[in-house]
């Protein structure tokens, strides 16, 4: 009998959708995650993108540039403001 079993990538999925809007330089949570390493993080809609592991984004391609590069077993740390509270939240890969 023959099985199939699915290889975990070479490099983990992020899964956050991400948007600008005028007038804000940071870079915003589109919508809540529902696949990649985000789903089991606490991000929300509507997140406000302060900075990650210390580093101020403020270009869509730049921050997704800087989160490809993390392996299965890395964090990374989101400060965020949700909600006029800054929180963090931990990325694990």
């Amino acid at each position: 009998m023959l099985f199939w079993h699915q290889e975990k990538p070479a490099f983990p999925a992020v899964g956050l959708r991400l948007k600008k809007v005028d007038g804000l330089n940071n870079i915003i949570i589109e919508d809540q995650p529902i696949s990649g390493v985000a789903k089991e993080a606490d991000f929300k809609k509507g997140d406000i993108i302060l900075s990650v592991n210390g580093q101020a984004f403020s270009d869509i391609n730049d921050l997704r540039i800087y989160l490809a590069q993390f392996k299965w077993g890395d964090e990374v740390k989101f400060r965020l403001l949700r909600n006029g509270q800054e929180k963090e939240v931990v990325l694990k890969f």
